[in-house]
């Protein structure tokens, strides 16, 4: 993580259950006011991902890639946002994440 950025502006809530996950080159930005809810992920492997101010999340929410949410937005439950890269957990692809898996 030594070549990665991560700027947090003033009065940021993130949920304990919730993570934000870095890769390599990547930048994230995150200005005053976003408030991001349970259970939600943010990952940026070497990508750019940027959050305006006043930007809301609830529950359950997914940003991945390179991306960039305008000021005063707000997301419902289970929303995800993805750009090219389609990875929501580590180097597992958003298919294999959540692929069905018979018992």
């Amino acid at each position: 993580l030594s070549n990665s950025t991560f700027i947090v502006g003033s009065n940021v809530g993130l949920a304990k259950s919730s993570s934000i996950n870095l890769g390599n080159s990547a930048y994230v930005k995150i200005n005053e006011n976003v408030k991001i809810g349970p259970n939600s992920i943010i990952s940026a492997d070497t990508s750019n991902i940027l959050i305006e101010s006043g930007t809301t999340f609830f529950s359950d929410c997914n940003l991945s890639g390179e991306i960039t949410i305008g000021k005063s937005c707000l997301f419902a439950k289970n929303v995800s946002v993805f750009s090219s890269t389609h990875k929501i957990d580590g180097n597992i692809s958003i298919r294999q994440n959540g692929a069905f898996e018979p018992h």
